[in-house]
């Protein structure tokens, strides 16, 4: 029994002293848990205090009602609803953010800014910065360029239309800002509507452009014209003094020009005898008949009727004779005579093959050929190619270009 109590009593010994062990465990994780929780409630109430800069201080600041004792573990019961009104600022930040992000994109694609970051590089925090900045400065070089144009335009407006602008007021939007362009521009457009107005009555008078004038080209042909009508006028009144010197002249030797119509008057009338004789010899006694003109060389007339023959076909040189050249004559009768007309047949010139006689319509077409050398009464042409081609001698020839 003595042992058993012995025994008992070591053992309680040594859960006294395992129980004292664990107790310094305890109280040192205690003491951690502690420590830790006073760093997370100064982590949060520093975290209040970014949220709250920037910010109108009231007394709604987040960081008085999360300081480092309300979070305290005395106030454990309350801690749910403190920490509830970081997250409802958080989120109210987060949302800020986002309607921040969509007001700068959304003016980014108003002021059409290309290459615009999205969404979720705007809203991201590590890319936010850059995607700002790319923002910023489109909206930036947008500006400029706005700034440029109505630097522009005023330089222009003063220089071209002498109208004063004022870059302030086109800056600002003001809808007045370009009353004064607007006027100028209406009255340059009175003005050349009235001058093309003008413009258009000169040119029907001058007889340019049917009276039309549409643009710089048009005016330009309408002073063209002025100018060439102010040449001719000036010919026409050197012509006309001219003509005031020569109706003088004239009237000054009137005896003299009547002495010599005289004259011509005879002379016509022996040109009629002598015509007349000429009629008769040519076979007509009617004065009343108009004899004919003879035909000149190489004229239409006597090529048309220049029509020769197959004289040789040479099947193994492949070459065709006719019996036309350039001493070929061709008889155009005139009255009871008949006289030769050359028709000029030279190389190159173009000659047709039939089959028949020239007047009938059913005569045959057999090649078209050209002349490749011409003597005095023949000339000659290569054979053309085709399985179908049959010259023959006899067949008739003439000029395609007189038929």
């Amino acid at each position: 029994m003595k042992k058993f109590n012995v025994a008992i009593a070591v053992v309680v010994l040594v859960l006294a002293l395992v129980s004292a062990v664990f107790s310094g465990f305890l109280f040192a994780k205690r003491c951690q848990l502690m420590d830790g929780w006073k760093k997370f409630a100064i982590e949060i109430n520093s975290t209040a205090k970014e949220l709250d800069k920037d910010s109108v201080a009231s007394a709604d600041a987040l960081a008085k009602k999360l300081n480092v004792d309300t979070l305290s573990t005395r106030n454990y019961d309350q801690l749910s609803g403190k920490l509830s009104q970081l997250h409802r600022r958080s989120a109210q930040i987060v949302a800020e953010r986002n309607d921040l992000v969509d007001t700068l994109r959304g003016i980014a694609s108003q002021l059409n800014v290309k290459d615009i970051p999205s969404v979720a590089e705007m809203r991201s925090l590590d890319t936010y910065v850059e995607s700002r900045k790319k923002v910023a400065d489109a909206v930036k070089d947008s500006i400029n360029n706005r700034d440029e144009i109505y630097r522009e335009l005023v330089g222009v407006a003063n220089s071209e239309l002498n109208v004063t602008l004022s870059s302030s007021k086109l800056r600002d939007g003001d809808k007045s800002a370009l009353s004064p362009l607007t006027k100028a521009l209406r009255d340059n457009s009175t003005k050349v509507d009235t001058y093309e107005k003008t413009l258009g009555e000169i040119s029907t008078l001058v007889g340019a452009n049917n009276g039309e004038v549409n643009g710089s080209d048009s005016a330009k042909k309408v002073c063209d014209a002025v100018y060439s009508y102010c040449n001719t006028t000036k010919k026409l009144l050197k012509d006309l003094e001219e003509s005031k010197e020569t109706i003088a002249r004239l009237k000054k030797d009137g005896t003299s020009k009547e002495s010599m119509i005289s004259e011509q008057k005879s002379t016509l009338e022996q040109n009629k005898v002598t015509i007349r004789g000429y009629k008769q010899a040519l076979g007509y006694d009617d004065d009343d008949v108009d004899a004919p003109l003879p035909w000149k060389d190489g004229s239409m007339e006597s090529r048309r009727q220049c029509v020769g023959e197959v004289s040789i076909v040479n099947e193994r040189y492949g070459y065709v004779c006719f019996n036309i050249g350039s001493q070929t004559t061709i008889g155009q009768k005139i009255g009871k005579k008949t006289i030769q007309i050359n028709p000029m047949v030279k190389i190159g010139d173009e000659v047709i093959i039939a089959r028949g006689a020239l007047e009938d319509r059913n005569s045959k077409f057999i090649a078209r050929v050209k002349l490749l050398d011409v003597g005095a009464d023949c000339s000659i042409a290569n054979i053309p190619a085709g399985d179908d081609i049959e010259i023959k001698t006899g067949d008739i020839v003439y000029l395609a270009d007189a038929r």
